[in-house]
């Protein structure tokens, strides 16, 4: 009798000994799973913010101005400034306006624009407009980008607009509406004055 007992007692133990091994395996393999799937989410979401951070950096650096200088100019040529010179500017790189220059019919105070052409006409010569010409972005007539059709491809071609800002003005519109004025476009996370000055001469709302 004493030798039944303890047998059962044994194959008691055993059976308890392998339940707890199984439960120790099933939470091990549980919390394996679910640290992966965090870290994968983790990593997901560092990965945008490091997109963002990296746009907000390009932000910060001065955009370069392509700038040809045509006619009544002692140095003409395609020179290159930074966002905020002037036309002023432009004609010092230059050289300065020749002796024959029709300086009257010239701006200086008017802000330089990427892919500008600036012609000085000579005296007595009639006033030549010059078109502003622009990288193309956008399927519109004007050449400008729509904000309420434009793809997040689209709207990467735009200076300064990245992965993530680009999926931000795309799910603002989404969320909240169509965009009533391209003032709008601050309203989007990541969008200051800076950027958006350098984007407002680009976009457009139907």
């Amino acid at each position: 009798m004493k030798s039944l007992l303890h047998y059962v007692k044994q194959q008691y133990l055993l059976i308890v000994i392998i339940v707890g091994v199984v439960m120790m395996l099933i939470f091990f393999l549980f919390n394996r799973s679910d640290t992966k799937a965090n870290g994968e989410g983790a990593f997901e979401t560092d990965s945008f913010k490091t997109m963002d951070l990296e746009e907000d950096l390009i932000d910060d650096v001065p955009l370069v101005l392509m700038v040809d200088v045509k006619g009544a100019v002692k140095l003409p040529g395609v020179y290159t400034f930074t966002e905020g010179d002037r036309i002023d500017d432009a004609i010092k790189r230059a050289g300065g306006f020749t002796e024959d220059a029709e300086e009257i019919h010239v701006n200086l105070a008017l802000k330089l624009l990427d892919e500008q052409v600036i012609y000085v006409p000579e005296m007595g010569e009639a006033p030549v407009e010059i078109e502003q010409y622009w990288k193309e972005a956008g399927d519109g007539e004007s050449g400008k980008v729509n904000l309420n059709t434009a793809t997040i491809e689209e709207l990467q071609g735009l200076t300064g607009i990245g992965p993530a800002k680009a999926a931000s003005i795309v799910s603002h519109r989404e969320e909240h509406g169509p965009y009533q004025t391209i003032d709008d476009l601050k309203n989007v996370s990541g969008i200051g004055e800076k950027s958006f000055d350098s984007l407002k001469d680009f976009i457009e709302v139907n």
